[in-house]
Formats: C-alpha cells, structure tokens, sequence
C-alpha cells in the first residue's frame, strides 16, 4: 500500500496561503545527453529561486522543482 502523500496529484499545493509552495514533476524525452541541458536547468532554477533535481535514467530526464507558484 503506497503512503498516502505519494498519491497526492501534481502539482501539489500547501493549504495555508502564507507558505504557498507549488511542486511540479517533469519527464523530458528525446536526445538531451551532451547537449547541456541539466546545467541550464539548474542555473534556470537558480535563477528563479527553485528547488528540486534533475537527473536521467532509462526513460529520458526527470525533472521535479518546488517554488512559489509565480515562479
């Protein structure tokens, strides 16, 4: 039986309006090895004050940042 936090739907949104939090999951296919593309996303997040990671395996890049919902 999975926990019951794991099956919140994204993006996952706090109640309390003063600790507004969004959370997104991302899958990127195609061909993204050599290109760069995990150190632009992390200098964007960076930049916009994101957290999370980004990494690859067998499907193609994963992708989950958590921020402010304007961000």
């Amino acid at each position: 039986m999975a926990h019951p936090m794991l099956e919140r739907a994204w993006p996952l949104v706090l109640d309390n309006p003063a600790d507004r939090v969004a959370r997104q999951q991302l899958r990127v296919q195609g061909v993204v090895q050599g290109v760069g593309f995990r150190p632009f996303v992390f200098r964007l997040a960076t930049h916009l004050a994101l957290v999370g990671f980004v990494g690859n395996d067998s499907a193609g890049v994963l992708i989950e940042l958590e921020g402010q919902p304007a961000a």
